[in-house]
C-alpha cells in the first residue's frame, strides 16, 4: 500500500452500550458491522475487512498498549509471581538501629502496642518503629516499608533502648528539644564525677568519643579507644560508664565473635572489650583480631561460613570499639 493511500485508510467507528462497553466496531464506509480481522502489521496495527463493502479499516495500536508493551519486556514471569528489575532509586535502604537517610536521621526504638487482629482480639507486644528527626515514626513492618520506599539494610535486633518511652513521646509531640552544648556538658559532668584523669583535656575526648558512636556511620573510619593502666585504677569502670552512654552499648565478657559480628552489623553496636577478654580459644581470638583490625573503617567485612548452609556470610564490623588492658604488676 502507497504513503497515499495509507493516509486514506479509516478508522472503524465504536458503537458502545448504555453502560459505556464497548459493543459492535462499525465500518466507517457503509455502517456495517461485519467487520472481519483480517492480519496484523508489524507495528501491532490491526487490519479489518468488511464484508459488505470488501474495503479495509486499519485499528491503530494505542498509546497506552504500547506503554503496556514496552513495560512487559522488562517482567520475568515465573510460577505464581512476576520479577522486574529496578533501575532506579525509588527504593531507599535504611539501617533499623540509626541511620541517614536524605537528610532524615532515624533512630530504632521498641515500643509496647496493642495489635489488634481482623477478629477484635487484642495482644500487647513490642514492635519496632524508626522515630525521625522530622518528628515521623514508621513502623518496621512490609507493607508500611513498603508504601514509604523503604528497605531494611539488616534484620531488627532486639535492644534495650536508649531512649525512655517518655522521651519518645515528648519528641513526637515537639515538646522535647536538644542543645548540643548542654548535652555536651552534661556528658562531660558524669565523667569528671566517677572518673579522675590528671590531664583534663582527657574528659573532653570521653564526651566527643561517646557523641560519635550516635554518627559514626556517617563518617569513614572511627577511631578506636585504648584504657591501659595497672590493677585496679578503674578501667572496667571507665567501660561499664561508656556501655550507659554510647550508642547501643554491648559490654564483652566472654562473648561469642559470632554474637559479636550479629551484633555489631544489626545493632551498629559499640563494642567494649575488658581485660576480662581473656580469648585462650586460638581460633578465637584470630576472629577478634581480625574484626578489630578491619572494624575500624567504613564498609569493612569478615566473612563466616553459615554452620547450617555452609555458604560464606558477609559480617559488617564497622563500629567504634574501647579496649581496656592491663600493664605492669
Amino acid at each position: 500500500m502507497s504513503e497515499k493511500e495509507d493516509k486514506n485508510v479509516k478508522e472503524p467507528l465504536t458503537e458502545y452500550d448504555e453502560l459505556g462497553f464497548l459493543k459492535n466496531m462499525l465500518c466507517p464506509h457503509c455502517g456495517s458491522s461485519t467487520l472481519k480481522l483480517s492480519h496484523q502489521d508489524d507495528f501491532g496495527n490491526q487490519w479489518f475487512k468488511c464484508e459488505k463493502c470488501t474495503k479495509y479499516i486499519r485499528k491503530t495500536k494505542a498509546k497506552e498498549r504500547e506503554k503496556l508493551e514496552e513495560a512487559l519486556k522488562e517482567v520475568i514471569f515465573l510460577d505464581n509471581v512476576s520479577v522486574k528489575p529496578i533501575f532506579s532509586n525509588l527504593w531507599r535502604r535504611i539501617h533499623p538501629a540509626i541511620d541517614v537517610v536524605e537528610g532524615v536521621a532515624y533512630v530504632g526504638v521498641d515500643l509496647p502496642c496493642e495489635v489488634t487482629d481482623d477478629k477484635g482480639r487484642v495482644q500487647l507486644r513490642d514492635c519496632h518503629f524508626l522515630i525521625g528527626s522530622d518528628k515521623k515514626q514508621i513502623l518496621c513492618h512490609r507493607e508500611v516499608l513498603i508504601k514509604e520506599k523503604l528497605q531494611l539494610a539488616h534484620s531488627v535486633v532486639r535492644l534495650p533502648n536508649r531512649w525512655s518511652l517518655e522521651s519518645v513521646k515528648a519528641w513526637l509531640e515537639g515538646d522535647a528539644k536538644v542543645d548540643p552544648a548542654e548535652l555536651f556538658i552534661a556528658i562531660k559532668t558524669a565523667f569528671e564525677t566517677y572518673i579522675e584523669f590528671e590531664d583534663s583535656r582527657i574528659y573532653d575526648l570521653l564526651t566527643l568519643w561517646v557523641i560519635g558512636t550516635y554518627f559514626f556511620h556517617l563518617f569513614d573510619g572511627y577511631p578506636y579507644l585504648y584504657i591501659g593502666g595497672m590493677k585496679q585504677v578503674g578501667k572496667t569502670k571507665l567501660l561499664k560508664q561508656l556501655c550507659q552512654l554510647c550508642h547501643n552499648a554491648i559490654f564483652s565478657n566472654n562473648m561469642s565473635t559470632a554474637s559479636a559480628f550479629r551484633l555489631i552489623q544489626s545493632g551498629r553496636c559499640t563494642l567494649l572489650l575488658d581485660e576480662t577478654e581473656k580469648l585462650s580459644n586460638p581460633e578465637r581470638e584470630v576472629d577478634f583480631r581480625n574484626m578489630l583490625f578491619a572494624g575500624y573503617k567504613k564498609g569493612a567485612v569478615v566473612y563466616r561460613t553459615h554452620k547450617d548452609t555452609l555458604k560464606p556470610e558477609p559480617f559488617e564490623v564497622y563500629s567504634p570499639k574501647a579496649i581496656a588492658a592491663k600493664f605492669g604488676k
